[in-house]
């Protein structure tokens, strides 16, 4: 089991909690967004049944889109269309992020017309699905 660090734990007290369930076997679990002492973003998704640790994700904000690009070989309209193929509806948000492992995707929030907020993220090397969660909750919205 992965242990979050002393400062990850403080910041989780103090920043946003997003509650969710992700496909394909509605996995629920907690996400923290965290913002660390260096100003980074950080998505920490813990399981709600054990409270492991299930991924560390940074928002890549302050990456430069070029060398983003030149890196994928799935571009952002590519990634687009394969995320509203798998959740229809309208994109509302897209992120740039890497996981702890290295892997770069996009994620996509996309509110489907039954007004839900699903969250689709497209690995930016393959061009695969690699995520699909549906928000349930949120509480506060420090990072954003």
């Amino acid at each position: 089991m992965q242990l979050l660090s002393a400062e990850v734990e403080i910041a989780c007290a103090r920043q946003s909690l997003r509650a969710g369930r992700s496909e394909p076997f509605g996995v629920r679990h907690y996400e923290f967004e965290i913002l660390t002492a260096d100003g980074r973003e950080t998505e920490v998704e813990c399981s709600a049944m054990t409270g492991e640790i299930v991924e560390v994700e940074w928002e890549n904000e302050n990456m430069d889109l070029d060398a983003f690009l030149e890196t994928s070989k799935v571009s952002p309209a590519q990634a687009r269309k394969i995320a509203l193929r798998r959740v229809p509806g309208k994109v509302t948000k897209m992120d740039l992020e890497t996981n702890s492992m290295g892997v770069m995707s996009y994620e996509f929030e996309i509110r489907t017309r039954d007004g839900e907020n699903v969250n689709v993220e497209v690995d930016a090397m393959s061009g695969n699905v690699i995520e699909v969660e549906t928000e349930i909750y949120e509480v506060g919205d420090v990072c954003d």
